[in-house]
């Protein structure tokens, strides 16, 4: 972990309390060019809520708005609270971005472990490389508060689940 790191996973920890207030899932995101933020997560693009997770929203946030010709993503970096799912990393790796820096591992459900034999061949060029533990305490902190507080129904369903388990347990 380097210092630029941390400067930015807690302007992603500021994205992630901006949903733990609004009692969502406290997941926050944002895409880093030249030491620019280009893309956050703040905000709903898609008609349904589970294609508006941090990492997707971020990313679509940071095209639109470099009109994708001026925007070299190979050269971009994704800040996220947790680890991306396996929608928001077969994004990532359609974007080819250059890398992924995750602070809370997901054991339910993240997929940046996923073996690039695996993958199918067209993915496996370029992966990007993957930095995780970034401020790590400070994100399992965001999601246990929202797991002890929130009415979502299904994370009462879920209690089982080995990420609110990594997240409950002290």
């Amino acid at each position: 972990m380097n210092d630029t790191d941390s400067v930015f996973m807690r302007m992603a920890l500021k994205e992630a309390e901006f949903f733990l207030r609004a009692d969502r899932f406290p997941v926050g995101a944002i895409v880093v060019s030249d030491g620019k933020i280009i893309g956050r997560s703040n905000e709903e693009i898609f008609a349904s809520r589970r294609f508006n997770h941090a990492e997707t929203v971020a990313i679509y946030q940071s095209v639109r708005e470099k009109r994708d010709k001026d925007l070299n993503l190979d050269e971009v970096t994704i800040y996220t609270t947790l680890e991306p799912c396996i929608m928001c990393f077969g994004f990532i790796l359609h974007c080819r971005l250059k890398r992924v820096v995750y602070a809370l591992e997901d054991p339910y459900g993240g997929a940046t472990g996923l073996e690039a034999s695996s993958m199918p061949p067209c993915l496996r060029t370029k992966l990007p490389k993957i930095t995780s533990g970034v401020l790590r305490e400070e994100s399992r902190q965001l999601i246990k508060k929202f797991l002890s507080t929130t009415g979502d129904l299904y994370w009462k369903n879920n209690c089982q689940s080995p990420l609110f388990k990594l997240c409950m347990d002290e």
